[in-house]
């Protein structure tokens, strides 16, 4: 299987890279490697790379934009009608009234909006993870095992049913 993420190097995505590199053929598209999906023609690049892979995960933030939004609509608008896979990474911190939130309501509202398409979306809305994005922020933290557990979870089940958003924390 051939699976695409964006952020693979720091955090959420780097344990999810390393979780599916273990039987996988993964490619990681980070400021680090020359991506930054701020950059439409790296967008571009990374849509026209993984158009015949088999799942994305759409993980990397750029703060306070749009382009993780902006590249979840094109690598969706590339796969529509198929049966591949677009794993995608939110929050459940979407009531604030800051830039952060807003975008990933917006995510988690155009997974809403696409869940009877073919292709299948599954939105993860994690609380608080223990990472660099966060280390300043005080309260509880999850470690990145217990997201891949519901992504492994998720996964391992998508014959018997779908899930197709999943919201957690401490």
């Amino acid at each position: 299987m051939k699976i695409a993420i964006t952020g693979h190097t720091k955090g959420i995505g780097n344990a999810i890279y390393n979780y599916f590199a273990e039987k996988n053929e993964v490619y990681g598209f980070s400021r680090s490697n020359g991506y930054n999906i701020a950059d439409k023609f790296s967008r571009e690049k990374i849509v026209e790379t993984a158009k015949e892979f088999d799942i994305f995960v759409n993980n990397a933030y750029n703060n306070y934009d749009d382009s993780q939004l902006l590249m979840l609509r094109e690598m969706f608008d590339v796969w529509k009608n198929t049966d591949k896979i677009i794993i995608n990474i939110s929050s459940r911190y979407t009531n604030g009234n800051n830039e952060y939130s807003f975008t990933k309501k917006q995510l988690n509202e155009f997974c809403e909006k696409n869940v009877y398409n073919s292709l299948y979306i599954l939105n993860i809305n994690p609380g608080l993870v223990d990472s660099d994005r966060v280390k300043n922020i005080q309260g509880k933290k999850m470690n990145t095992a217990e997201i891949l557990s519901i992504i492994d979870f998720a996964l391992n089940n998508r014959s018997k049913f779908k899930i197709h958003s999943i919201t957690f924390g401490l």
